[in-house]
């Protein structure tokens, strides 16, 4: 039976966690398995990450190869779900006149494996119909079936062929991996990824420009987040429609990039010019030198980014803290800053200090409630909990519309905007 104090104290915590827990929900909602997630841009963990299930020591190609699925031979070979044979055909086809191209172009010999799958067979917790790659096994999952993905009914490509030039894409995963040369920034690693795809499609499947031509104009409005330093701030955490945009993005640039530099140089370029995955980039926030170093290598690429590459964000400075406060429910990321050479910052995250004063309380005799600002402020001050710390020069990604408790009293807000700067200094 259920304490009553425990349970009191659980709902109450779940209107803490309310706020904290959208960017898990979606990262949830268009997560790839942690075995397959990009090098990640600094990121505090909420505490709901600690419930989100990171798999167990059996590779997901592993677990997918034990199901007894349909087996047929080639280059790579491929499992499939029953009854997703003529789906599968056609996905298979694609990718093995791919492989063959990149085995040619780049003289990679490593071996892969292809599984297309229906929704009851494709494993937790990758939400079908996601294509991803488990980059260290040589694994491509591919959905049977893509057109029920969010935001399909407004792309206007047809679902199978998407789904085979997306099989491209994984493989480019998988082969810049295996090759070492697969870089740490998350949006760099998708375009090499869509490199390998507009580079096959370009020679030998022209009839499938479409796919890297860019956001389809009934989509566009799915980009709430347009900036390359959003992007690689939350990744899936920004939900699949909006995932899917910057996709589309990354493809035409891709689409630019190998049209005037091969995808050997491209890959050798850029594998010269950033840091490797799994390698977390330091300089992650800056955008600006980022595309520099690519422009050496695409000229004109910075152009052709258009506002993706813009890097001015809303910046919220160090002010008087709110005498009471309301999670703001569109508060997507804050990229904190700290500025200050020398000092890190210490700070507390609201939502964090009421939930322990919540769980510290569930065993008290009467009735638990919700702490107001004044008894957050007070366990703040008098040190009940360890402060999270930035590094000098340092920045992290936080999610959610939290506002921070900052060592010399004041608070840092994030405002009801999509993306924001937090930024401080000890001067």
């Amino acid at each position: 039976m259920c304490n009553g104090a425990v349970y009191r104290g659980v709902t109450l915590a779940a209107g803490v966690l309310g706020f904290l827990w959208v960017g898990e929900a979606l990262a949830q909602e268009g997560a790839a398995p942690w075995h397959a997630v990009s090098a990640h841009a600094p990121l505090a963990a909420d505490p709901a990450s600690a419930i989100m299930p990171l798999g167990g020591a059996m590779t997901i190609r592993a677990r997918i190869e034990a199901r007894g699925l349909a087996m047929v031979p080639g280059d790579p070979p491929m499992l499939h779900s029953v009854g997703a044979g003529t789906e599968a055909a056609v996905y298979h086809r694609m990718l093995m006149g791919g492989v063959a191209w990149f085995r040619e172009q780049l003289g990679y010999d490593g071996e892969m494996l292809l599984a297309v799958l229906d929704a009851h067979d494709y494993p937790y917790p990758v939400p079908w119909p996601t294509p991803f790659a488990e980059w260290p096994s040589g694994l491509i999952v591919m959905p049977r079936h893509l057109d029920s993905h969010p935001g399909f009914d407004r792309w206007g490509l047809d679902a199978m062929t998407l789904n085979a030039a997306l099989a491209l894409h994984e493989a480019g995963h998988v082969i810049s991996d295996h090759m070492g040369m697969r870089p740490a920034l998350r949006w760099l690693d998708e375009l090499v990824a869509n490199s390998f795809m507009a580079a096959y499609l370009a020679a030998h499947h022209p009839e499938l420009a479409p796919v890297t031509a860019g956001v389809p104009p009934a989509f566009d409005d799915a980009g709430v987040l347009r900036r390359l330093i959003e992007f690689e701030a939350l990744y899936f955490q920004m939900g699949q429609q909006n995932y899917a945009w910057f996709q589309f993005e990354l493809a035409r640039l891709a689409e630019f990039a190998v049209a005037q530099v091969s995808l050997a140089d491209l890959l050798e370029g850029i594998a010269g010019a950033f840091a490797p995955h799994p390698q977390v980039a330091s300089d992650w926030t800056d955008i600006s030198g980022q595309i520099a170093r690519l422009e050496a290598l695409i000229p004109g690429i910075g152009a052709a980014m258009g506002p993706l590459g813009d890097v001015v964000l809303p910046e919220t400075h160090p002010g008087d803290c709110p005498d009471s406060f309301v999670p703001h429910p569109r508060g997507e990321v804050a990229i904190l800053e700290n500025r200050d050479p020398r000092q890190p910052l210490r700070y507390h995250r609201r939502g964090l200090v009421q939930l322990q004063i919540m769980v510290d309380a569930l065993l008290d005799p009467g009735p638990l409630q919700s702490p107001d600002e004044a008894a957050i402020r007070a366990a703040v001050a008098e040190g009940r909990h360890t402060p999270e710390e930035v590094a000098p020069g340092g920045a992290i990604a936080l999610r959610g519309g939290d506002h921070l408790y900052l060592e010399d009293g004041r608070c840092l807000l994030m405002p009801d905007l999509p993306a924001v700067r937090m930024v401080w200094s000890a001067n």
